[in-house]
């Protein structure tokens, strides 16, 4: 029985979509949080640029941003509730 339902598997092509379901996902998720983080670098440069700020401002500020993001998003960038601003 086991090695039906595994030849099965590696033979119908009914059973690629699910793997090719399963691959789309998870690319779409990576390409999602690079996405974030770029957005947030991108934010970070342009605020240290265009204001001249300290060190310390910049990470004040950065922390007060990602404190103001959804857990789902902090989560999904994965960063800590305080966060350390390059």
């Amino acid at each position: 029985m086991i090695l039906s339902v595994a030849q099965r598997a590696n033979t119908d092509d009914r059973t690629v979509g699910e793997r090719f379901c399963l691959m789309t996902a998870e690319a779409a998720e990576v390409s999602y949080n690079a996405t974030l983080a770029l957005i947030l670098e991108a934010l970070l440069d342009t605020v240290r640029e265009t204001f001249a700020v300290s060190d310390e401002q910049m990470q004040s500020f950065a922390n007060a941003f990602i404190s103001h993001l959804p857990d789902y998003l902090r989560a999904s960038l994965g960063v800590p509730d305080t966060f350390q601003a390059a």
